[in-house]
């Protein structure tokens, strides 16, 4: 996020009258890649939040009724464009696998069990675990520790980020699915 910052103080805006504040939200919204709040694009193009709030809304209606392969997602705050998840069985062939199987096993087993050591991971998925584990750790999806002669690992902030969803709401969702379905009191 900090690139975009170094851009607007060197002036470098979506700032041509010949170009609407849809196509210019629409250009911010597809070439960012992490989700973007309402008020950094504001800052980007230089038009009010109120306005870009407005455009987002007018571009996912469009997408919706001519029946686009895409949409606009919210994340908290914050905005992505994204394929529509009813197209995701066309574009398997084409596209890259983002997680594994193996490492949503790992990421699952670590988030269930914050501060949790390397080898659980490892006796609980075998030694096919060892590269899932590394590539969780270099996405920094988990964070590693070391701990004695071996290693602990905690879900990163990223790791909420991705999956949009809170620590608090993670430990609900764990205690939930461990006391077999009823909600916490």
């Amino acid at each position: 996020m900090e690139h975009l910052f170094r851009k607007i103080i060197i002036r470098q805006r979506f700032s041509d009258n010949h170009m609407s504040i849809n196509a210019r939200v629409e250009a911010i919204l597809y070439a960012s890649e992490e989700p973007i709040s309402a008020s950094d694009i504001s800052v980007i193009i230089n038009e009010p939040k109120d306005e870009v709030i407005k455009a987002i809304r007018e571009i996912n209606r469009n997408y919706r009724k001519y029946g686009s392969a895409l949409e606009i997602r919210r994340s908290g705050i914050r905005y992505k464009i994204q394929l529509n998840p009813e197209y995701s069985s066309i574009v398997a062939p084409v596209s890259k696998k983002e997680i594994g199987p193996i490492e949503l096993k790992v990421l699952g087993y670590i988030a269930a069990n914050p501060g949790c050591i390397k080898g659980d991971v490892i006796r609980k998925f075998g030694e096919k675990s060892r590269g899932p584990i590394s590539n969780v750790i270099e996405r920094k999806f988990v964070s590693s520790r070391k701990f004695r002669n071996t290693e602990l690992l905690t879900p990163t902030r990223e790791f909420y980020r991705y999956f949009n969803i809170s620590p608090k709401g993670l430990q609900s969702k764990s205690n939930m699915a461990k006391s077999g379905g009823e909600p916490d009191e």
